[in-house]
This record gives C-alpha cells, sequence and structure tokens, in this order.
C-alpha cells in the first residue's frame, strides 16, 4: 500500500512539473523587432510655374518668360526601424527614414518681349532644361504597428507615422551661366530658394514579412512617404540679385517600394515536453 501511494505520489508530482512547463512555455516575451530596409522612391511632380520674366539683354526693363517646372525623377531610399509588440496584433516604435531626391527641370520659352542678338533668354532656357538638382531628407519619426493574429509563412501589415524631418537646400535654388558681349560665363540666378528648414512628415505603409524563422524574416513594403516641402507658388521678381519666388508648404507624396530584412527578439517560444 505504501509502494503504491508512493509511485502515485511521484507520478502526480511528475504530472505537476510537466503541466508547469508547458505553461511556463506557451508564455510570450514581448516581441522587438529591428528592420533594415532598402528602396526605390518612384517620379512626382513638384511644382511648375507657368510664367516666370527674365529680364532680357536689351535692358531690365524689357522681359520674358518662360514656363518653370520641376518633377521628382527615382531616388535610393534607407530605412531603420525598432518596433515593440506590446500586444501580439499592435506594436509601437521608432522609425528613421533616408530619401535621396533628384529633380529635374524643364523650361520653355513663352513668349519674347523685344528682339535680343545675344539670345539671352534662350541661353537660359536651354541650360534650365533638363537641368538635375539633387537634395537629401532625413526624418525621424513614431510609428504604429497593425498586424493580424501569427502566421504560418505570410504575415501583412499596416504601418503609419508621423515626425519631422531634416530638408537640405531648395530643390529649385537655380544658377546658369550666360555669355554676352559684357560677360563671359557669368552666373546668373533665376531663383533662390531658402535654407535648410526643419518640417512635418508622415507614412502610410502596407506590407508582409516571410518566413518562419523566430531570429529573422524578409520584408516587403509599399508606403507613401509625404513630406511637407516648400513649393513655389508664384513668379521671383526678375530684378533681386538673389529673387525669391513666392513659396508655400504643402504636403508631397513620394511612392517608396522596398525590400528589407527583420531581426526578431523574444516572442512566443516553443513548446517543451
Amino acid at each position: 500500500m505504501r509502494h503504491q501511494l508512493a509511485v502515485a505520489a511521484l507520478t502526480a508530482s511528475a504530472g505537476l512539473a510537466l503541466a508547469a512547463e508547458g505553461v511556463e512555455a506557451q508564455i510570450a516575451t514581448p516581441e522587438a523587432v529591428i528592420s533594415f530596409a532598402a528602396g526605390i522612391a518612384f517620379p512626382g511632380a513638384y511644382w511648375r510655374l507657368d510664367a516666370q520674366p527674365v529680364t532680357s539683354g536689351s535692358g531690365l526693363s524689357a522681359l520674358d518668360t518662360f514656363t518653370l517646372a520641376q518633377r521628382f525623377a527615382h531616388g535610393p531610399a534607407l530605412t531603420v526601424s525598432i518596433t515593440r509588440f506590446v500586444r501580439p496584433t499592435i506594436g509601437l516604435g521608432v522609425e528613421g527614414t533616408w530619401i535621396r531626391s533628384t529633380a529635374e527641370t524643364s523650361c520653355a520659352m513663352r513668349g519674347a518681349v523685344t528682339p535680343d542678338p545675344e539670345q539671352l533668354t534662350r541661353q537660359i532656357c536651354a541650360t534650365l532644361d533638363r537641368l538635375r538638382l539633387g537634395n537629401s531628407a532625413i526624418a525621424a519619426q513614431g510609428v504604429v504597428v497593425l498586424r493580424p493574429a501569427r502566421a504560418r509563412h505570410v504575415r501583412p501589415y499596416l504601418r503609419a507615422g508621423a515626425g519631422i524631418a531634416v530638408l537640405g537646400r531648395g530643390l529649385y535654388y537655380l544658377r546658369v551661366p550666360v555669355w554676352t558681349a559684357g560677360c563671359e560665363g557669368c552666373l546668373r540666378t533665376i531663383l533662390d530658394a531658402p535654407a535648410a528648414a526643419l518640417t512635418w512628415t508622415a507614412t502610410l505603409a502596407a506590407g508582409v514579412t516571410l518566413g518562419t524563422g523566430h531570429t529573422s524574416r524578409f520584408r516587403v513594403e509599399v508606403r507613401d512617404a509625404i513630406l511637407s516641402l516648400p513649393t513655389i507658388t508664384g513668379p521671383a521678381s526678375p530684378y533681386g540679385e538673389s529673387p525669391l519666388p513666392a513659396t508655400r508648404s504643402r504636403p508631397i507624396h513620394r511612392l517608396l517600394v522596398s525590400v528589407g530584412a527583420d531581426l526578431v527578439f523574444g516572442g512566443p517560444r516553443a513548446r517543451r515536453y
């Protein structure tokens, strides 16, 4: 009888130990994810001036006009983020993004007021047309990530964020060399731009993570990167040494597609038997 009681006690103790171990295996630590991604920003419109006056070679009183515009070209983008999932489906984090923005200028003669034997205005427009200017924006944002319950191989997610960005010199800083009888190769300022500025930025993104690994995953993402940029709303005075155009900040949308990798820490642990 004592032997049977001892065996029963040992069996119950072992069962309780295994049950406790199983419960412990199902308790998950909060998941933290460090993400690295590289991608490309697609082209998009920036600003347009239907009539920018420029002084011609015949004197300050004679004005010609141009149609000026800038459009963003393809550009690289890099993103690094850290996200902590406070719940299996909700994550909070911070993100840093670098976008290289190259804008291509287009210029077309709109009308010549007076004859210009030196073809000064045509020189200016010929130089500005297809001129490429580069700039960069560095953004820091707080983000929220939403994802469904745990999936085996493919896990979609939504990401939204907002923060601040540092901009370099404006993309519409336009200086061109001109050749006249009195000056050969002189630089002439057509439009000047404000200095570097701090502005707001926001992100809306959707993507998927791929893979079943507990420590690393593959990521594909499409995002709308929104930057508040100074854009031209009116022509600059052609008489100033550094003519400043009328500007207004407005949100500019850039479509980004990126691929990357995740490093995963914590999260659900495998059961042990």
